[in-house]
């Protein structure tokens, strides 16, 4: 994905993206998005549950 949004010119000098997602009657939510840093989410859950 990233080298087609390079070709296109969409991406910033630190290879990232930013993204505008818009809803009528709502501000515009900017979203950057990395493709050089990868960070894996981890869910915890709580002792209490488990």
């Amino acid at each position: 994905m990233q080298p087609v949004l390079n070709h296109l010119g969409v991406t910033n000098p630190d290879g990232s993206v930013t993204v505008s997602l818009e809803s009528p009657g709502h501000k515009p939510l900017m979203v950057k998005v990395s493709f050089t840093a990868f960070q894996e989410a981890k869910e915890e859950i709580p002792e209490s549950i488990s």
